[in-house]
């Protein structure tokens, strides 16, 4: 759980124009294994928000994502 909050409070710092961090916790598929979600996010429909998988990543907006959120620590 310390990860996970302090990768909350990256996300809360690379994104202080979202009023929160989401925290979905998802073991669905395969037995004793399980996916944590964070996610920033204002309202009740970005936190329900399903992606369309059948569109392309933009992977130059994932990377600047990954700029933004990357940590001194390698986190």
């Amino acid at each position: 759980m310390e990860t996970v909050q302090k990768v909350g409070r990256r996300i809360r710092e690379a994104y202080p124009d979202k009023a929160r961090v989401g925290v979905m916790v998802e073991g669905l598929d395969v037995a004793d294994h399980a996916h944590i979600k964070i996610f920033p996010f204002s309202t009740p429909e970005e936190f329900r928000s399903v992606p369309d998988m059948s569109v392309e990543p933009d992977h130059a907006a994932l990377a600047v994502v990954a700029q933004n959120l990357r940590m001194e620590d390698g986190l």
